[in-house]
């Protein structure tokens, strides 16, 4: 048996600084304006777990998990004059109830089955009451002491945050309430395959799929600092990861990870400040990359160690609207609307010295090592984002 509580206080003030221009508009509107909030909130709950072991092999749980917030929010505006524009002050009340059964079988040697159900009722601002049954399953088999084979599906249930914003107001000119952020919903589908070489090499290879009706993404409010959630009618994620993972005798290890991704969406996309907006089609999510490599290496010897790691990026969403070229398939790297692609390489030093009884472990950083000037992604739900220049860090650690 487990039981806890839990209690989290949070609070958001956020205020534009005296030479911020007004640069948040109420769309349709075009009177830009800057923004003034201010939050605070408080989550309790509690958590209980209840867990049985029949016999070897076989392992049942039941669990619930329940949480309660309250708080406020006020969210002001002001237009380059300093008159106020659109403003509205909310309460955070919600909920989130969570029951789940669960089990982990194994009824040979080679196969374990995971399968388990659980039910959620998410209230919030302005969406009411949110319900959803979610199963889910997992097949693993062990054909061999180095090999792992699994498949499994899911259905989610990823509710939004209570104390972000919600529909808090209104269109300037035409009084359109916004709609209200909704939880997600998704089928989740995964196979992968994992094998074990006895010279110290591991390789592994996955595959997965989720469809979410909504789906949830994040949007940097335009002249400000706060984030809030967003709805896409229908979001479709499809992926192929491949890892390998050396660490053989010696002073050398590293590992090399590959994953080809598409994650796009149809509109409308709904919540937050704003009103429906229904894009043309699909168009790739700004999170949007379809192909990363992480390939890294270390030498380590006597407690010091020398590293590098090169980090490629084929290009997130550049804000363009896709074009007749565009394409939803997983090769469609729809350049039209990606911005170019990325390398850069990081390393790091470190060696002990011995000054007596004193010993010294200072240590050398730097990243993006050859300075590569780049943009990490254009303006799409919310600003552009550049990648950081080159910067060195030095630290000492001291051991007496």
């Amino acid at each position: 048996m487990f039981a806890g509580l839990l209690y989290r206080w949070g609070s958001l003030d956020y205020r534009p600084g005296a030479s911020d221009q007004p640069s948040f508009v109420f769309f349709p509107d075009t009177v830009p304006f800057n923004l003034r909030e201010h939050r605070t909130f408080r989550t309790y709950g509690t958590k209980l777990d209840y867990t049985l072991h029949p016999r070897h092999g076989y392992e049942y749980k039941l669990g619930a998990q329940v949480t309660g917030t309250s708080g406020s929010e006020k969210f002001a505006t002001l237009d380059a004059g300093g008159s106020p524009g659109p403003g509205s002050g909310s309460n955070l009340n919600g909920s989130d109830v969570g029951l789940y059964a669960q089990a982990s079988l194994a009824p040979a040697e080679l196969i374990e089955i995971r399968p388990g159900v659980r039910y959620d009722a998410h209230q919030a601002p302005f969406a009411g009451t949110q319900t959803q049954v979610s199963p889910r399953v997992k097949l693993s088999v062990y054909p061999g002491t180095g090999d792992t084979f699994w498949l499994y599906y899911g259905r989610l249930f990823v509710p939004t945050n209570i104390e972000d914003l919600r529909s808090i107001t209104s269109i300037a000119d035409s009084g359109v309430v916004t709609e209200p952020t909704l939880p997600e919903r998704d089928d989740f589908y995964e196979t992968g395959y994992v094998h074990r070489f006895p010279i110290g090499v591991v390789t592994k290879l996955a595959a997965y799929h989720k469809e979410s009706s909504p789906g949830i993404d994040d949007n940097t409010v335009p002249g400000s600092a706060i984030v809030t959630d967003v709805n896409i009618a229908r979001v479709h994620i499809t992926g192929i990861e491949v890892v390998v993972e050396a660490k053989p005798r010696g002073p050398l290890s590293g590992y090399v990870n590959a994953a080809l991704c598409h994650a796009y969406g149809h509109g409308p996309v709904t919540g937050g400040f704003f009103p429906a907006q229904a894009p043309p089609g699909d168009f790739d999510l700004d999170h949007d990359q379809r192909l990363s490599i992480v390939a890294s290496t270390t030498y380590s010897m006597r407690e010091g160690h020398l590293s590098a790691t090169g980090i490629y990026g084929s290009g997130l969403t550049n804000g363009n609207d896709p074009d007749a070229s565009y394409g939803p398939g997983l090769l469609d790297f729809n350049r039209s609307i990606k911005v170019s692609p990325n390398f850069i390489l990081n390393a790091s030093a470190g060696w002990p010295v011995r000054m007596g009884q004193v010993l010294l472990r200072p240590e050398l950083s730097v990243d993006n090592v050859f300075d590569e000037r780049y943009i990490l992604k254009g303006a799409f739900f919310s600003g552009a984002s550049y990648g950081r220049p080159r910067s060195v860090q030095l630290k000492l650690g001291v051991a007496l």
